[in-house]
């Protein structure tokens, strides 16, 4: 894995030396998969045990407004209609799942 910045390339580690992506992680391909459903059929929904279960951290009030799903972003021609909403006590940050 390769990351570059104007020209230069640097590995994980260099890059999260610059200060990018400080919190992340590189998964193996079994991590990956233990955390999910079924991958191979596009069910990316937390498996039971997953790792990734309960392992946010509280943003407190700061982020507590979040995008609405009923946001319409229209047409690259129009400035989007931005609908946001209290998220509540225990929101996620991910996927809209509906």
């Amino acid at each position: 894995m390769v990351f570059g910045s104007d020209g230069n390339s640097y590995t994980f580690a260099q890059w999260q030396a610059l200060g990018f992506d400080t919190h992340s992680i590189v998964l193996t391909e079994e991590q990956y998969l233990n955390l999910f459903n079924d991958v191979d059929n596009a069910d990316f929904s937390l498996a039971t045990g997953s790792e990734a279960i309960g392992s946010g951290i509280d943003l407190g009030a700061d982020y507590d407004d979040g995008l609405d799903a009923s946001t319409d972003w229209g047409i690259d021609t129009e400035v989007p209609i931005v609908v946001t909403k209290q998220q509540g006590a225990s929101w996620d940050c991910g996927a809209y799942i509906s």
